[in-house]
């Protein structure tokens, strides 16, 4: 279906629109070969937002909670219907429909431990270190060489395949510098502000000077960052981020596995604090999902 005859079939539309059904079913329903997904997506939003039946119901489910249950999808490998979708009211919920598509059976081998050894088998082939040095608890700064450590660092997600990655930071005597040359900066503003040069002409220069400011010490960024300073933390962050990636092929999913994943991912999609997060908190009332 080409993206006109999409946009029209979505305007006739007689019924209240559920955003979150056309969202979760219209990327396979409606896509072409000549469509990108994002094109799909972005025309159904803005077809379905310029529907007059748009917000006929006031239980439509928000784009957060789609980008939820897509990013659930994603993770676990499966398919979400838009029954289980609108009865998942809550992360309990949630959980117990990912459960009955993964399985709740005990996991042949940690997950955890597949990661770990999968990062061992990396490091003791592409960084000549011996298996019995790679525990969980070493220090990524002892294996990883800082000298290029930025391109090795990509090249270790790319072999790892992983989608996510965390990010190298600058270093702490670094950012406290940063910190500091910011607030002379807003100094510096206000006192020529008071000398007769307008803030629209020194906050933009302030603005411009902490941005070259971040561009430039970029290369610096080559710390790792707080949590992710481990072996046995970096191989924890792959559990959560792909958890598919090692799970072993007759492996069932434990509840405390597949509750950890939705917690992380609720929290990132929702923009919630840790404290925030309860299984039995329902997602548009409780968490704010709209």
């Amino acid at each position: 279906m080409s993206r006109w005859s999409l946009a029209g079939h979505l305007q006739r539309v007689t019924r209240p629109i559920d955003e979150a059904s056309l969202l979760h079913t219209g990327r396979r329903q409606y896509g072409s070969p000549n469509a990108g997904l994002m094109e799909i997506e972005c025309l159904i939003i803005f077809t379905v937002r310029s529907n007059p039946l748009y917000h006929a119901e006031e239980k439509v489910m928000g784009l957060d909670l789609v980008e939820l249950a897509m990013a659930v999808e994603e993770r676990f490998n499966i398919t979400i219907t838009d029954a289980e979708a609108e009865h998942a009211t809550t992360p309990a919920r949630l959980i117990d429909v990912v459960l009955s598509k993964v399985g709740s059976g005990a996991p042949a081998s940690c997950r955890t431990g597949h990661a770990f050894y999968a990062v061992r088998r990396m490091f003791a082939s592409d960084f000549g270190c011996k298996r019995k040095d790679v525990r969980p608890d070493t220090a990524l700064e002892q294996i990883v060489p800082r000298a290029g450590r930025r391109r090795l660092w990509r090249q270790m997600q790319h072999e790892l395949e992983a989608r996510d990655w965390p990010g190298l930071v600058r270093p702490r005597w670094l950012v406290l510098v940063l910190s500091v040359f910011v607030c002379a900066l807003l100094v510096a503003a206000v006192a020529l502000f008071f000398r007769g040069l307008p803030l629209w002409i020194g906050l933009p220069l302030a603005l411009c000077s902490w941005g070259a400011a971040l561009l430039l010490t970029q290369p610096w960024c080559v710390e790792f960052p707080d949590g992710r300073r481990t072996v046995g933390q970096l191989a924890e962050f792959l559990v959560m981020a792909a958890p598919n990636l090692f799970k072993a092929q007759d492996a069932g999913w434990p509840r405390p596995d597949v509750a950890a994943v939705v917690r992380s991912i609720t929290i990132e999609t929702l923009g919630l604090k840790p404290g925030q997060y309860r299984e039995d908190a329902r997602f548009v009332e409780d968490l704010g999902g709209g």
